[in-house]
Formats: structure tokens, C-alpha cells, sequence
């Protein structure tokens, strides 16, 4: 995966006051009393009314960056909404998918191959339920394939995530109603052509999981992360990892004491091979606070850091971690008059 730097330049998209919260930092490199000064070059808004919210969003190749989520249509419902714009804020190219019947159509991840080809993932509604929906767009943005997933349980297949491997095959990841677990994680293999090659369930004592992110090891391994309930009162941090011929390989979870709903919402590799998680997480289900974990290549934990603004509700949406091995976590906390900051942790190697 060709890796690029960026200096002096800071992008921040905010999307529902900070429910979703997706930071990039660039240029965080020196000591540690050296500032960085953040130049913001632009700020666009696509001018289509009624829902027009990013989701994700990826920079290719060629420095653009390339954007998915929805957006309502006339007589349509909700359609996929991807943009391609260029390092000085122009927007090439726009594109909707539609499924058929005009159901609702809402796309969640993206991201690029060697060839700068663009997948997009998400759900489009159908019959009442919901199925998976991966899109495929070349480079000028012309669709070469759209597939959709139904389970064989046929119900409810909600797709949160994708990669791409060296050969153009696509893996993505997402939460599917089986007829006694609930919710699992389901992973799927598709070829450069959209045809399934496999898929595979993970299901932990036939309880909740609901998957956030999706990564590669050192290894060429794939890293499911999400959460995944250990009874009807707790879910856990998760992480699966699979080879890419889809054969289970381990499993690892982490909870803090007590009771709640930890929720995983991201999930990164260093270049150590080292995989930092952030998200949420509480001992008493009620009050969340930031935490996040470093787990080194073979999963095990070597720290986990949770951030308590006021004794009332933090969260974590997503983290980046810059070149020196520092992490960092974007989120928000909650003030005692109810209201909600941005949250900004940074984390040296050691925690």
C-alpha cells in the first residue's frame, strides 16, 4: 500500500454534532516541544439539498479525495452519494447509485486499488430489510459493477467496511442477522469482478457483534474489529483475524470491569505492525469514556488508556497515528451543562 506525507495540513469533517468525527493529521513529526502549525486551504459543501452528509472518505493515489455517503433523490429515496475533489478543493466528478425499485440506498466506507479504482460499501433496503451493497467506479468515476448481499438467513446484512488486496480482490465487512446469534460479523471475498468467493461468520455465544473497522497485520492477515456481547448487559472490544482464504486464525477480546456496552469505532496499524484501537467504554453502563488500546502483532495487549472528561459521557471517533509512533484520538466530551466538546488525545508510543 503506497503510503504518501503531508505537511502542514489539517482536515477535519464533522458530520451530527461529532457523532461522526474522522480526523487526518499530517506533518506531526519532531521533538516534543516542537509545534506544528495547521494551514486550513479549503472547505466545500456539496450544494444538493436535503442530505447531502459525508460518511467516509479516502485520498487516492493522485492526492484527491474521494468521498461517500448519501443523499435524498426525487422519487428515488436516499442514494449512495460518492465525490471525487481535487487537492485545491474542486469537485471532478459526483456519482448516485440507485437500486432497483427506488429502495433506500446508504453508503458507509470507500476505498481504492493500485489503480485507483473506487469501492464503495453500505446497505440498500429491500423488501422492508436490508441487504449488503458494494459498488465499483473506475478512476473518471464510471460504475463497473454493483453487488448485493443477502444472507442465507434473509434477514437483516448491513455492510460497515472494505479493503482491497494487491490482486484487486475486495473483503468487506459487516453486521448480519443469523436465525439464533443475532447479529455476527459477517466477511466477504470478492474478485476484481464482484464475484463472491467466500464467506465467513463470527459469532460469540450467540450474542451481538457489530463490527466498526477493518485492517491489514504485517502478515497480509485481515483484523475485524468491533463489539461483540459477552452477555445481554456487556459487549467487549473484538478482534478477529482471518487469512485471506477466509480460515478463522484467532480471536481476541477486552472489556473494562463491570458492566456496559464497549464500543469499538477504529481501528490502525503503526509501522511496527502494532494495532491501536479507540472507541468507547464504561464499568457501570452508564457513564463512557474514551478508551483506547495498543495490541502488538500477535494481538496480544500491551496497553489500553480510557479518558474521563467530567465523570459524564466521552467517546472516541476515530484515530491517526503519525510517522514517530504517536497516537491520535479525536472525540468529544460532555461538559456539566450537558453540552459537548471536541475532544483531542495524544498518546505517546508507550501510552
Amino acid at each position: 500500500m503506497m503510503k504518501k506525507t503531508f505537511t502542514n495540513e489539517w482536515y477535519v469533517y464533522c458530520r451530527r454534532t461529532s457523532v461522526l468525527f474522522m480526523l487526518f493529521l499530517y506533518g506531526c513529526s519532531g521533538t516534543a516541544n516542537a509545534q506544528t502549525l495547521v494551514n486550513k486551504e479549503w472547505s466545500i459543501a456539496d450544494a444538493r439539498p436535503i442530505n447531502s452528509d459525508w460518511y467516509s472518505t479516502v485520498i487516492d493515489r493522485d492526492d484527491h479525495l474521494v468521498s461517500v455517503g448519501n443523499t435524498s433523490m426525487a422519487n428515488e429515496g436516499a442514494n449512495i452519494w460518492v465525490q471525487k475533489t481535487d487537492p485545491e478543493g474542486n469537485v471532478l466528478w459526483q456519482r448516485f447509485y440507485n437500486s432497483s425499485g427506488n429502495q433506500d440506498d446508504f453508503g458507509v466506507g470507500v476505498t481504492i486499488d493500485a489503480q485507483n479504482n473506487i469501492y464503495v460499501c453500505g446497505t440498500t433496503k429491500r423488501n422492508g430489510q436490508f441487504d449488503m451493497v458494494v459498488v465499483k467506479y473506475d478512476v473518471n468515476g464510471n460504475q463497473r459493477w454493483a453487488v448485493q448481499y443477502n444472507s442465507p438467513f434473509n434477514q437483516n446484512d448491513v455492510a460497515t467496511a472494505l479493503k482491497t488486496d494487491p490482486s484487486g480482490n475486495v473483503y468487506v465487512v459487516g453486521a448480519s442477522e443469523g436465525a439464533t446469534t443475532m447479529s455476527d460479523f459477517l466477511l466477504l471475498k470478492l474478485n476484481t469482478d464482484g464475484v463472491n468467493l467466500w464467506q465467513k461468520r463470527y459469532d460469540y455465544a450467540n450474542l451481538p457483534e457489530i463490527p466498526a473497522g477493518l485492517e491489514w497485520d504485517d502478515a497480509g492477515n485481515l483484523l475485524i474489529v468491533g463489539a461483540s456481547g459477552t452477555d445481554f448487559t456487556n459487549w467487549d472490544y473484538a478482534i478477529v483475524r482471518y487469512n485471506t482464504e477466509g480460515i478463522l486464525l484467532n480471536a481476541v477480546r477486552n472489556q473494562l470491569p463491570g458492566t456496559g456496552f464497549d464500543q469499538p469505532v477504529a481501528v490502525k496499524k503503526d509501522n511496527q505492525g502494532n494495532i491501536y484501537i479507540t472507541g468507547k467504554a464504561s464499568s457501570d453502563g452508564t457513564n463512557y469514556d474514551i478508551k483506547t488500546l495498543k495490541l502488538n502483532p500477535s494481538l496480544s495487549v500491551a496497553w489500553v488508556r480510557t479518558f474521563d472528561g467530567s465523570g459524564l459521557e466521552d467517546a472516541a471517533n476515530d484515530l491517526q497515528i503519525d510517522d514517530n509512533g504517536n497516537v491520535f484520538v479525536a472525540g468529544y466530551s460532555t461538559k456539566s451543562n450537558g453540552l459537548k466538546e471536541i475532544t483531542i488525545l495524544k498518546y505517546d508510543t508507550d501510552g
